[in-house]
């Protein structure tokens, strides 16, 4: 009887299997497998730099700045001082639509891990505090940020901040309709915002108050908001930010005299506000109301009842650094009848979904 060995060896049979060729053919497939994920990552990360981080309003490419944190003087908030500060050369805008009190602090400590605060204006306004911002807490934030080691750049396709968009890749006429909007949103004139500002002016008293009893519903503070998660991560940041020598201002944003009104007569909106002017006192931060900057503005100053045109909101930068911090930018001639910026916002601070 023929053992197995030889008979794979007559004549006409199979040759014997050789172990250096199988490993070379199984290090042939690796290598393809590898160059093929290699491949794959290099045209992620060129997708993920051409088209998610040109999103300038996005959340990635705060994620971007950060990692790229060189001055001082910053803002933090959501879209009610995005807007105004979007044109800024003074302030690096961290402000970003839809951003937590918790998100906010780990943005601010990522920054200034390696930076040293200057100058750094935080936004206090009472929609930071509503219920959806104390359910989404960190937005995921927690998970970002893995490789802040100093170094001014960080490879897109391995930052969770900015990978988490890899889905998006699959829609470019989306992408790219999203960085021309967030673009867009640098203007200060154009025949599209001429009509906006127009049709603004164009609405009757019923639609301007139910337009802002909607903003006002949905931006509502929680109750005993002293004590909420957000407001204790607020006054985390805060006081981390005082900690590390950063000269802070809290900010009241701009919010129609309408809107001041019906919400002045809401207890949680009075509660949520004398608790931020008493936050700042404890801190010994100026607390700047936008009440108390004469500020020139008719109903055509705002893309809806809480957030100003881009126009509009350089000035009111430029008064809010001024009264802030003593001294400020070139303040723009204010012109109501001029156009203003695209990308209109009609159900607010848009959010992220986390």
């Amino acid at each position: 009887m023929k053992s197995s060995s030889t008979a794979s060896s007559e004549p006409g049979g199979p040759p014997a299997p050789d172990g250096r060729d199988a490993r070379r053919a199984a290090t042939r497939y690796l290598a393809i497998v590898g160059s093929g994920l290699g491949l794959g990552l290099v045209a992620a990360e060129i997708l993920l730099r051409l088209l998610v981080l040109d999103v300038e309003d996005g959340r990635a490419h705060r994620v971007q700045v950060v990692y790229r944190a060189s001055r001082p003087d910053v803002v933090l908030g959501d879209s009610h001082l995005y807007l105004p500060f979007v044109n800024s050369e003074r302030f690096v805008n961290l402000a970003r639509a839809g951003s937590s009190p918790h998100a906010l602090e780990i943005v601010a400590r990522e920054y200034f891990r390696h930076v040293d605060p200057g100058r750094v204006i935080v936004e206090a306004s009472p929609q930071l505090f509503r219920e959806l911002m104390q359910v989404r807490l960190e937005q995921g934030h927690e998970r970002y940020f893995t490789h802040n080691f100093g170094q001014p750049f960080a490879v897109a396709v391995l930052e969770p901040g900015i990978s988490r968009e890899l889905a998006a890749l699959w829609d470019f006429p989306a992408l790219l309709k999203s960085a021309d909007v967030a673009r867009g949103r640098r203007k200060t004139g154009g025949p599209i915002v001429e009509r906006e500002a127009q049709r603004r002016r164009d609405l009757d008293e019923d639609e301007r108050n139910e337009l802002t009893r909607s903003r006002i519903q949905s931006n509502r503070p929680v109750p005993q908001v002293r004590t909420s998660p957000g407001f204790l991560a607020y006054r985390r940041m805060l006081e981390d930010l005082k900690a590390r020598g950063a000269e802070v201002c809290l900010a009241r944003t701009p919010v129609t005299d309408l809107y001041v009104r019906l919400s002045g007569e809401d207890p949680v909106y009075v509660e949520t506000e004398a608790a931020l002017r008493q936050l700042a006192t404890e801190l010994d931060v100026p607390f700047v109301d936008f009440l108390d900057l004469e500020l020139p503005f008719d109903v055509a100053s705002f893309r809806n009842p809480d957030h100003l045109t881009t126009r509009a909101g350089e000035l009111y930068a430029a008064r809010l650094e001024r009264a802030c911090f003593g001294t400020g930018a070139f303040e723009p001639i204010p012109d109501a009848d001029a156009p203003d910026a695209r990308g209109d916002l009609p159900d607010g601070d848009a959010e992220d979904p986390g």
